[in-house]
């Protein structure tokens, strides 16, 4: 991991569910920290939680959702799933 995802980490705490997550779903853990530092969009719902989203080129365009408790400190990444609701970026 490079530095800025290293310091990503100490801002973000991946919960265990989050963790089984991205094994089971095969999300590359560098996926996750490129996602939360550089989203292409970023949403506030009303449940406290926030949706980072970002394609992922070297997982043909897919867009992946990475879910994170804001309102913890650390924030708590829930979960991160590829969302087929919004396809893939061409």
């Amino acid at each position: 991991l490079n530095c800025l995802h290293r310091i990503l980490m100490s801002a973000f705490k991946l919960s265990i569910h989050a963790g089984k997550m991205l094994a089971e779903r095969a999300i590359k853990e560098e996926w996750l920290w490129e996602t939360l530092e550089n989203p292409v969009k970023a949403e506030t719902k009303t449940d406290g939680t926030c949706h980072y989203i970002k394609s992922i080129e070297a997982n043909q365009g897919r867009r992946l959702r990475v879910i994170v408790n804001a309102d913890s400190r650390p924030k708590i990444v829930i979960t991160a799933f590829f969302d087929r609701r919004l396809g893939r970026e061409e």
